[in-house]
């Protein structure tokens, strides 16, 4: 298992895409298995990012009357610069990367495996 980094912003950006692929039926189980460990992993860091988040809209943010926060036209600059600031974060995981080839067909989307490259080993990708 090798140490990887990977900006934040593609593990937020690749949620959806990973919960896809771990719920695929035709995955093997020691993929499956791999991907639950590295899962448990990722999850800590986007509750972390979230919770920054949430930090950040409630002090650039404004509240409506239904209780709804917006970020006001006059601080959205410096709340964008926040959060790219987070996003631009390096993350150091250790797992193991995903052969293309153990990724039953039809299972993901294009949008999936773009967002899902830094996981995706493709060096048995035939040319």
């Amino acid at each position: 298992m090798e140490s990887q980094k990977i900006i934040l912003k593609d593990l937020v950006n690749s949620d959806a895409s990973l919960q896809s692929l771990f719920t695929c039926r035709e995955l093997s189980v020691k993929i499956s298995y791999r991907l639950s460990k590295l899962i448990r992993k990722i999850t800590t860091e986007l509750q972390d990012f979230y919770e920054a988040r949430t930090k950040l809209f409630n002090q650039y943010g404004e509240t409506d009357e239904e209780g709804r926060i917006t970020i006001p036209s006059k601080n959205v600059g410096v709340f964008q610069e926040e959060i790219d600031s987070i996003l631009d974060e390096e993350i150091e995981l250790q797992f193991i990367k995903v052969s293309l080839s153990d990724i039953p067909d039809g299972v993901l989307h294009a949008l999936d495996y773009f967002n899902l490259e830094w996981l995706i080993d493709e060096s048995d990708l035939e040319e």
